[in-house]
This record gives C-alpha cells, sequence and structure tokens, in this order.
C-alpha cells in the first residue's frame, strides 16, 4: 500500500477544489477548462492512492533510517553523511535569512532536510536521478551526495532547495506543478546567488541569448503537452542561468512591483494574473525588454 498520510490526500483534493472554483466563474470555456484540469488531477490522486503506482509514487515518502542531527532537529542524514550535515547545519538559519528576506515571507512550513551519504540511495527518490538537491512541496527536502555536491558547493544547493520549499509551502503541491520551470529554477538561483547554475556564467548566458539559444518565457507548464519552458537544446546550467538572468531584471526594473508580482504568486499560484497585476505588462513585453538590456 502507498504510505502517503490521509491529510496530504485531502490537501491534494482541497487545491483541486478551488483551482475547479476558479475555472468555473459563468462562462461554457471555462467549464470545460475545468473538466480537463479535473480529469488530469483525478489521474494525479489514482497514482497516489493506487498500488499499481508505487513505483512512482515511492519517491514522495520521507526516507527512512535517517540519524537526526544532534544539533539541529530539522536535519537528519544518513550514515557517513555526518561532515555533510554539519556543513547543512551551519548554514541553514543564514539561507532561511536569505530567502525570507529575497521573498518577502517567512516559511510557512516546518523545514525537513534529509543528507545523503549513498548515491543509490538519493536516487531512489530523486525521479530526474541527476539532481542536486529535489524539494517535495513544502514537506521536506533530500541533498544528494554526488561529487559534484562539494562541501563548498553545498550552502549554494541549500540555499537553492530552501527557494522552492518556501515558495511551494504557499502555492501547494498542484499550482506549483503547473508554475513554469523558468521562474522556479530562476528565482532559486537568483535566491541563491547562481546555486544550481555554477556551471554558466552571466556572461556565456548574455552571447547565448544574443546568438538565438534561448528559453521559452511561458506563463504556466503544459500539463500534458505543448511549449515547455526549456528548449530541448539547451543545457540544464545554461537555462537556469538565462531564467536567473531574468528574475534579475524584474527584480531592478522596479522592486515594488517585483515584490507584488512575487506575493502574487505565492498567494494565487498564477503567473500570468500576478505579472499583469504587478508590472501592468504582458510577460512578451517584459521578456522583450529584458533581451534589449543585454545589447
Amino acid at each position: 500500500m502507498i504510505s502517503w498520510k490521509e491529510a496530504e490526500i485531502v490537501a491534494v483534493i482541497k487545491e483541486m477544489s478551488g483551482i475547479v472554483e476558479n475555472f468555473t466563474r459563468n462562462k461554457f470555456i471555462h467549464l470545460i477548462k475545468a473538466r480537463i484540469k479535473i480529469l488530469y488531477i483525478l489521474i494525479i490522486i489514482f497514482v497516489i492512492i493506487s498500488s499499481e503506482g508505487c513505483a512512482v509514487i515511492k519517491y514522495f515518502n520521507e526516507p527512512k533510517g535517517f540519524h537526526r542531527f544532534t544539533s539541529d532537529a530539522r536535519i537528519f542524514y544518513e550514515t557517513r553523511a555526518e561532515a555533510r550535515a554539519k556543513v547543512i547545519a551551519e548554514s541553514l538559519n543564514q539561507a532561511i535569512k536569505v530567502i525570507e528576506k529575497k521573498q518577502y515571507r517567512p516559511f510557512s512550513t516546518k523545514i525537513r532536510i534529509y543528507v545523503f551519504s549513498n548515491l543509490k540511495n538519493f536516487e531512489k527518490h530523486d525521479p530526474s536521478k541527476n539532481s542536486a538537491g529535489v524539494t517535495f512541496g513544502g514537506r521536506f527536502m533530500i541533498l544528494s551526495p554526488k561529487k559534484s555536491n562539494t562541501l563548498d558547493r553545498l550552502p549554494r544547493v541549500l540555499t537553492h532547495e530552501l527557494s522552492h520549499y518556501q515558495l511551494f509551502g504557499y502555492t501547494g503541491v498542484i499550482k506549483a506543478v503547473v508554475l513554469p520551470v523558468w521562474f522556479k529554477e530562476g528565482l532559486a538561483v537568483w535566491a541563491s546567488d547562481g546555486g544550481g547554475a555554477e556551471n554558466v556564467t552571466e556572461e556565456e548566458a548574455k552571447q547565448a541569448l544574443l546568438s538565438g539559444l534561448k528559453f521559452n518565457p511561458i506563463y504556466h507548464e503544459p500539463i500534458l503537452w505543448g511549449r515547455k519552458s526549456c528548449s530541448k537544446n539547451m543545457e540544464t546550467h545554461m537555462f537556469y542561468r538565462q531564467s536567473s538572468m531574468f528574475i534579475q531584471y524584474l527584480y531592478q526594473k522596479d522592486e515594488k512591483h517585483f515584490k507584488k508580482m512575487l506575493n502574487l504568486v505565492q498567494e494565487k499560484g498564477n503567473l500570468k494574473y500576478a505579472i499583469k497585476s504587478a508590472y501592468h505588462q504582458s510577460l512578451n513585453l517584459l521578456w522583450s525588454g529584458f533581451l534589449k538590456s543585454l545589447k
């Protein structure tokens, strides 16, 4: 049987009800969209509660058999990961302050961090098999022991993942999934001063943008099909770096508007509404302004 808590399934169903309510306001086309949305979310719930979905949903269960770090009860570590856990413990409070300052709100959920020493064990919980860290809603995060996650890099990875953790704690799981990847990852890289995009400099990303290699600025990630944020021929760190540069542009353009946008995203989980309400411009116009600023 799936070990998801009943309360978590109820929370997903409540999110579904809220989304449906937003979609079904007076217009027939909204009703059609709502039915499509319901079908998609029912598929998610079916996977969660069906024993056939164990291969997928196992990723979302908290790791077991970890030691609680002595000086910080928020941190759990695998045997032989104590040195890594110590780095996380030393960095955590400052990283939290950074995220709460840059994302304008305190964390809404308790922080739980699992530090791995065994890569194979980590990959049992990592859907992509290659992440530096993964955040599961506002519930917990896991940090990889892969070679690129050096002790020097870990604080940046931690801060990057805390950006997701704080955001997802407000939006909830479903709205977090629909938010475009460029926005989520760009925000996290920007907030962590480059964490997650260390292999590409701003200058390299700028030259790529000017040469036509750029990501797709979209309002929401496609649920089943459609144009995604990341172009097929773009390397992950390039995608993340370009995304963070666009976030930086939005911040520098007008911090008051940026703060309003981010607060609205946290409240509504709807980037289109947030951008138009805060900047009074479309995403395409803001993107054009960003590209012009590079020349």
